[in-house]
């Protein structure tokens, strides 16, 4: 019977995926991705991180870009996808979902400024915190109009989390 369940698991994944409009989920990832990067590079965030005192499990400086692409690679995967979504019968999912996506976002591209640019940690977990709730947010109404989405935007949450942790540590130990 679990295999059973499996197998229409991916079978729904692979059809909503072939559903999908590819070019909206390039171009959400496109500018996720270049937003998040000015935002790193405007704020001198890697150079900052690399003269931090940084709890056990923190990745090495050379490591933060590829952390910082990965996330904003899947909010844009997440986002692009829904967009896509032509049923109205998942409108109200979409339609609140992009918003707390839309909102986690802008607080994700206030964060490094913040934090790195300012040295504001406390505010930075904050923002972080707000994030983390918002995403989750965002997590059930995809979930709700389409699975993909919800499934990347929970990888989403859980890279969150790290940096939760991550931003934590910081305030603490600095």
């Amino acid at each position: 019977m679990p295999r059973k369940h499996h197998s229409s698991l991916k079978n729904k994944i692979l059809s909503e995926w072939q559903s999908t409009n590819k070019l909206s989920v390039i171009l959400c990832s496109l500018i996720s991705l270049a937003a998040g990067v000015y935002c790193a590079v405007a704020s001198n965030g890697f150079a900052a991180y690399a003269v931090l005192c940084l709890p056990d499990g923190a990745p090495p400086v050379f490591f933060l870009p590829f952390l910082w692409i990965l996330g904003f690679l899947l909010l844009g995967v997440a986002v692009g996808s829904v967009l896509s979504l032509s049923e109205k019968c998942f409108l109200y999912h979409k339609r609140r979902g992009l918003l707390f996506s839309l909102i986690t976002f802008a607080l994700a591209l206030l964060w490094s400024p913040v934090f790195f640019g300012l040295g504001f940690f406390f505010l930075g977990v904050l923002i972080i915190c707000s994030a983390v709730v918002l995403t989750l947010f965002s997590v059930f109404e995809f979930f709700a109009a389409r699975m993909i989405a919800g499934i990347t935007m929970l990888f989403f949450w859980f890279w969150l989390l790290f940096m939760l942790y991550l931003n934590l540590a910081v305030l603490f130990l600095n």
